[in-house]
Parts: C-alpha cells; structure tokens; sequence
C-alpha cells in the first residue's frame, strides 16, 4: 500500500476529519475506555502536560542538527540536538494515544505474516522479528471530539523532520552518501535539490492512500517499530534472561534490547510473559529521536530514528514488578 507524504500537510486538517461525527474507522480502538474512567484519563493526561520529559518542552526551534561522526564508522553522520545538550537525541514522552496496531511483548512480530510482503512469508527469524505500536488519531474517549495533543505531537515531528531535510540538503558535500547522489546539484537549483532529499526521507507520520491516490488523513498513524535482538557485542556480557527465547538466543550470542511496559495506575512493570499491548489500549511511549541516513546496495534513504525505551499502558496488570514507569514520582 502506498502512503502519502504529510510533510505538507497541516495535521490540524487531520483533526478536523477525525472528529466529524459518527466517524468510527476502527471499531476497536474505543474498548480500553470502558476500563479507564474519565478522571483516570484526566489524571494521566495532566501528568503527561506536567513531565518533564513532554515533548512541548522541546521546541523546534530549539532543536538542531549537525554535521558529526558515526559511532562506529567514525565518518560523517548527522547528529540531532537540542539546544546546547552535549549528548545527541531527543529523549521525550509522546502525548496518550490509543494504539491502532501493536506487536509487542516476548516474541513481538515472531511468527506473524511480514508486512505488505505478497504471499505466505512470515517472520521465522528472532534476528529480524520486531517490536511494533501504530498510534491513531482518534479521541481518547467518546466524550472528546479529538485528540489534540497527538494532532500536535504528529505536526511536531514533521517540523523536525522538516528540519531535518534542510539540514540535508544544505550538507550534501560533508556526506558521501548524498554527495554521491545529489552532488551534481550542489550549487545549482537548491529548491529542486531540497525536494529530491525530501524524497529520500521517509515521513515520520504514515497516511493511507484511497483507489483515487487521495490521502485518507483520518486514517493517519504513526509507526513504533524496532528489532529486539542483538550480537553481543563481547562474550564476557551477561544479560537478563526473561524468557526461554531469551535464553536459546544468548547462546547463540544475542541479547534482547529490553521495552519495559507499565501499568500507569501502579507505575510497575508488567511481566515480559504478560506484556500485551491490544487495539484500543492508551498508551504514552517514551523514545529517544536520533538521525538515519543510509546507503543499502545503492538505495540512498534518510529518516528520523524513534527508539522506544519504555511504555506506559492504562490496563490493568495481572502481575508487577518494582520497576518504575516515567509516571510515577
């Protein structure tokens, strides 16, 4: 399926078709509400305004990206910062939203059909298997006509993709992957050449196509996507076992790269064998948004990397631990 590209769009426009009334795209993604009450949803959303992890704390303007080096390669690679921060990245909380999509626990995409792949594929590797959250657009509730703080939150990181871009396109030279793609227009047209590196960049926020090629922008979500298991890096690494397939991995010299996930009315973590993410859950993520740029056998792509590293969930929990969430001090 084809997406359209929103980094023109205004996701205010987005809005206003989400909350046209009657409009129920997914049918599921109401159920969690009928366990989360009105002053929990209240508490949570003042709590999320209040962090200091929110990603209103971090203005576009205030964000900027340079010219850096790569952490391995030591080449050129871009680098994402806000303001004076010695550290790259942008460490943030995204607003509640419910989730339209999810593959996440144990085993994540382990054993389910890949993608938009034609034909009976299907995830049969733990190296390739991932961690999976679509966002949706839609109200938290059916007393609200919207979710305006996720509305916001998509705008935002199209802002930074945006700026992103620019960035690109005015360092062509400092980076052989685009040099050799687009150096020829360095210098020349730099409107033409600002929209050939938008091409390459992938949107943050996906929007369906309909059979006329038009964007369905009720339908937009936005992707959590990340694979969990890694070569170690050393033998001498001993990591948490939380599984069976954690175990079988690590002999074969993998370790998982552990998303907790937190009931927020305790703040505690769900167990790995009891975490579940369901259409229709609320969810807060926390990640971290650092810079991709790539060149795989002549495929030239760039995009905003968003790294999960935990997950607040309104559900209950069978069982806890005493790992804390972001939401609880």
């Amino acid at each position: 399926r084809r997406f359209a590209n929103m980094a023109g769009t205004g996701m205010r426009a987005i809005a206003r078709n989400v909350s046209v009334a009657g409009f129920r795209p997914f049918q599921s993604a109401t159920r969690c509400m009928s366990s989360a009450s009105a002053e929990m949803l209240e508490e949570a959303q003042e709590k999320f305004k209040n962090h200091p992890l929110c990603f209103h704390n971090f203005p576009v303007q205030d964000i900027k990206f340079q010219v850096g080096s790569h952490f391995v390669t030591k080449k050129p690679f871009p680098q994402v910062y806000f303001n004076n921060a010695e550290r790259s990245g942008i460490m943030h909380l995204s607003p509640w939203a419910l989730t339209q999509f999810s593959a996440f626990g144990e085993k994540g995409t382990l054993g389910q059909k890949k993608g938009y792949i034609q034909g009976d594929f299907y995830v049969d590797d733990p190296t390739e298997a991932e961690q999976q959250i679509n966002l949706n657009l839609l109200p938290l509730n059916e007393i609200q006509s919207s979710n305006e703080e996720i509305v916001e939150y998509f705008d935002w990181l199209e802002q930074i993709r945006k700026k992103y871009i620019l960035h690109l396109a005015e360092n062509v030279q400092s980076y052989d992957t685009l040099r050799g793609k687009f150096g020829v227009l360095v210098g020349k047209d730099e409107e033409i050449l600002r929209d050939m590196v938008s091409q390459i960049c992938t949107p943050v926020v996906k929007t369906p196509m309909d059979q006329n090629e038009e964007p369905v922008t009720e339908k937009s979500y936005l992707p959590f996507r990340q694979k969990f298991y890694y070569k170690m890096k050393n033998s001498a690494m001993n990591p948490k076992i939380r599984c069976e397939l954690d175990a079988e991995m690590q002999s074969k010299g993998y370790s998982r790269t552990h998303v907790p996930l937190h009931e927020y009315e305790s703040g505690k973590e769900i167990p790995l064998s009891n975490a579940r993410i369901l259409p229709g859950d609320l969810v807060s993520i926390q990640s971290n948004i650092t810079c991709q740029l790539y060149n795989i056998g002549g495929n030239v792509g760039a995009s905003l990397r968003k790294t999960m590293k935990n997950v607040a969930v309104i559900k209950p929990a069978s069982d806890r631990s005493s790992y804390e969430s972001p939401y609880a001090y």
